[in-house]
């Protein structure tokens, strides 16, 4: 904003508001699911201010699609849905600011547990906290988060 009216209308003043952003974007509920034609890979995305994109790539890292969630409340969890013809491999969540979470897509695989068959993350692949979360019905499982650059 610049205003003549400081000073009694004789000197300018330069405002220009900003905000420092130095927490990732992130992602929940990750699922991704095999559909006839493709896959789809369904989150809700977060991010202290607004998330900028969800990208899905494949294992080089290689974008396969992305999608803004043009976010209009800053801070709100969103739904998002996106498909892909090749299956992916990671999903990114951006804000505006460039900070991002990546997620690696591991298998699940059918294991007998205590209680019965139950949707279980390969043992190598989940840390005892997320192996909880896993034993929800989905054909895979996001199970490891990198920090962004």
């Amino acid at each position: 904003m610049i205003s003549t009216a400081t000073a009694g209308g004789k000197g300018t003043t330069l405002s220009v508001p900003f905000t420092v952003d130095n927490s990732n974007a992130y992602a929940y509920n990750l699922r991704m699911q095999e559909t006839g034609s493709g896959y789809k890979v369904s989150a809700t995305v977060q991010d202290d201010n607004y998330v900028a994109a969800m990208i899905l790539a494949d294992a080089d890292h290689n974008v396969l699609e992305r999608m803004s969630p043009n976010q209009e409340v800053e801070g709100v969890a969103t739904d998002m849905e996106m498909y892909s013809n090749v299956k992916p491999t990671y999903v990114y969540v951006y804000d505006y600011a460039g900070n991002y979470s990546v997620y690696e897509i591991e298998e699940t695989r059918k294991r007998a547990g205590l209680f019965g068959a139950e949707e279980m993350p390969d043992a190598d692949a989940v840390e005892e906290t997320e192996a909880t979360e896993a034993t929800q019905e989905i054909e895979t499982l996001i199970v490891e988060e990198e920090e962004g650059r």
